[in-house]
């Protein structure tokens, strides 16, 4: 099987694995907050998940998370998709990066899309 995600390609191997997992502030956090995600495609499909917590719990997406403090992307993505799919992978290449930027209404900026449409 492999894999291409934000910045992965991979080779996967099955096992199960289960961690907890600290509560993060995600509206206004005490640093950044970095998004990781793979995905999955193998014969032509995508695996994609059904999340099951916030934000978008019941939504369809890549396999990913947020990236824990002093872990690089690739551990990160590698880690992630262990714990939501119990795929092993080894990623191999970065494909995409971006950033989500947002800014309260009264700082002059939009807010985010959770925000703003709370404050029209």
């Amino acid at each position: 099987m492999s894999i291409l995600g934000p910045f992965a390609t991979f080779q996967c191997n099955s096992t199960v694995r289960t961690k907890e997992k600290p509560v993060l502030a995600r509206e206004y956090p005490e640093r950044p907050v970095v998004g990781v995600g793979g995905v999955v495609i193998e014969n032509g499909r995508v695996l994609l998940i059904r999340r099951g917590s916030e934000p978008l719990r019941g939504h369809w997406s890549i396999p990913g998370g947020t990236l824990e403090l002093g872990e690089s992307l690739q551990e990160g993505v590698a880690r992630e998709l262990l714990e939501e799919t119990s795929l092993q992978v080894r990623v191999l290449e970065m494909i995409e990066a971006f950033d989500h930027i947002y800014i309260d209404q009264e700082e002059g900026g939009g807010g985010s899309p959770d925000r703003r449409a709370s404050t029209m």
